[in-house]
């Protein structure tokens, strides 16, 4: 891969071409620390209400109760679609 570069100084116009060589390196480096484990369900999580979990409900944030809750009906979002 290369790139062409123009210059242009007192009245005249350089070209010069970079060219980009891969970096190759066949040594792979130590392997980090394991990290933590995630949630594998979401009802092992704790800020998650359960209560009048249907089909089709999302998850809003209820700030006053400081947990996530299940919901069918967006009441204070706004939603922003781009223009057409």
């Amino acid at each position: 891969m290369s790139d062409t570069v123009v210059t242009t100084a007192q009245n005249t116009v350089t070209t010069s071409t970079i060219v980009h060589e891969p970096i190759v390196s066949a040594a792979q480096g130590p392997q980090g620390p394991q990290g933590i484990p995630g949630a594998t369900s979401i009802s092992t999580l704790t800020d998650i209400s359960y209560i009048n979990v249907v089909d089709g409900v999302v998850l809003v944030y209820n700030a006053t109760q400081q947990v996530w809750v299940p919901t069918t009906s967006l009441t204070k979002q706004t939603i922003e679609c781009g223009q057409y």
